[in-house]
């Protein structure tokens, strides 16, 4: 049995505008998105991975301190092409966006990436992180990804629940047990 940790990263500036922050935008977490990792500071752990994007990488050296950090690109947030960096507010009138809106966001975004590929990308990344520590004897697997990592991951593994219900707030997550 495998103990699995899914946290999403602390807040950042483009995080606290509620604009689209995906895989083709890295920023670095804000003043309060530091303060909100250091507060949830854990011990050293043994198997602790993360999306390459700065965010997640320093969400997970603040929360887990001497810890080695393995960077899984399959990790990285869904890229939302030509809405990246903007909010739902700002596209309100996009034609495009609100085509995508209401296609639940599956299709491609402009310039993008489509939700299939994406959930395609993040599940094979879980899956090979899961046989990694099995392999390695771990018993606890801590992953600190995105908002859209996590409800990829948790959509399949527990399928009565929806996509979108599998949203968390920023440093916070999910733990799930993995036979």
């Amino acid at each position: 049995m495998i103990e699995v940790k899914l946290i999403r990263h602390a807040l950042t500036e483009g995080g606290k505008r509620r604009v689209y922050l995906g895989g083709g935008t890295d920023e670095h977490l804000c003043r309060e998105g530091f303060a909100q990792a250091a507060s949830l500071a854990e011990s050293c752990e043994r198997n602790v991975y993360a999306s390459p994007m700065t965010r997640c990488v320093q969400t997970a050296e603040i929360m887990f301190p001497g810890s080695e950090i393995v960077l899984i690109e399959g990790f990285r947030e869904m890229n939302f092409g030509d809405f990246e960096g903007r909010s739902a507010e700002e596209m309100k009138n996009d034609p495009e966006y609100r085509a995508w809106i209401a296609a639940d966001c599956e299709p491609v975004c402009p310039n993008g990436e489509d939700l299939a590929g994406f959930n395609k990308r993040t599940r094979g990344a879980f899956w090979a992180v899961i046989a990694q520590a099995r392999e390695r004897g771990g018993e606890r697997v801590i992953i600190v990804a995105h908002g859209g990592t996590i409800m990829s991951v948790m959509s399949e593994l527990k399928p009565e629940r929806a996509y979108f219900e599998w949203r968390c707030k920023h440093c916070e997550g999910v733990s799930i047990s993995i036979r």
